[in-house]
């Protein structure tokens, strides 16, 4: 199934990498994504792992400010967590070899521990790897403390899966004990979201340590905030999906607006 539009995602890798040059231009980066999830076969996992060395030589070729997103289902850990680790380690060194970093996605509560599993082993390889940590799991915070440890830069987002803590409030609650976490830490790392009560509290506490931080976006959503943020001198980063595999991923989005117009809110403009 193929969007309509390209809000969510774009159609192929040539559109993400122009939309990427544009958002660089406009003092973004970019996180690029090859859709695809739940890899059914070890060819199809293959040919995912391939198309990913593909995109960071692509990053590498046309100069440009952005990383590579990585899921480990699309690499195979629904069927063969040694093929994906191998798949993901291979991804992570081709990459490194371009000077394009790579940042690993979390998925399902149950693959956590793996996932941690394999951005160490990548981390280990020398380049620096960013993992996405989610506040709607109690875990986080201890994760953070472990990941960080070992090396790896930490992108904090709500998460759009299934966590243990349910209630809008307490995710955000959590989101923003763990920001106060990685603020104390020193350490370089993101922060994803685009509710606008959050922005406001993340800017006010990063105070003079703006340097510190990335702001995390998505494509399709928070426009002029994640625009007006990077004019203003924060560093701006904008997750980009590209493929005809969005599906599942343009579904999780649908189902935030749901969630928020259900709650009378609304993402930032």
């Amino acid at each position: 199934m193929s969007l309509l539009n390209d809000r969510w995602a774009l159609p192929d890798r040539y559109s993400a990498l122009l939309w990427c040059k544009r958002r660089n231009q406009q003092k973004i980066r970019c996180i690029i994504d090859m859709l695809g999830e739940n890899a059914g076969s070890p060819d199809q996992a293959q040919r995912c792992r391939d198309a990913c060395i593909s995109t960071a030589q692509s990053i590498s070729e046309n100069g440009l400010a952005a990383s590579l997103a990585i899921k480990l289902t699309a690499l195979g850990v629904l069927m063969d967590e040694d093929l994906a680790k191998e798949n993901a380690l291979l991804v992570q060194k081709a990459a490194s070899s371009w000077n394009v970093d790579t940042e690993i996605d979390m998925e399902g509560a149950a693959l956590v521990d793996f996932t941690g599993e394999v951005a160490i082993a990548c981390a280990r390889q020398g380049k620096p790897v960013t993992i996405a940590l989610q506040s709607y799991l109690h875990r986080t915070g201890d994760d953070i403390e472990k990941l960080s440890r070992n090396g790896l830069r930490i992108r904090l987002v709500k998460g759009a899966y299934l966590g243990d803590i349910r209630d809008y409030e307490e995710i955000e609650n959590s989101f923003m004990k763990c920001f106060a976490v990685l603020l104390r830490s020193g350490r370089p790392f993101s922060a994803g979201t685009h509710d606008p009560r959050l922005l406001s509290w993340m800017r006010e506490k990063l105070g003079q340590k703006r340097d510190l931080m990335e702001f995390g976006f998505l494509k399709g959503l928070a426009d002029e905030t994640k625009l007006k943020m990077a004019g203003e001198g924060f560093r701006v980063a904008e997750y980009i999906p590209f493929g005809r595999s969005d599906r599942a991923y343009a579904a999780r989005r649908e189902k935030y607006l749901r969630d928020l117009d259900r709650m009378n809110r609304a993402a930032a403009d």
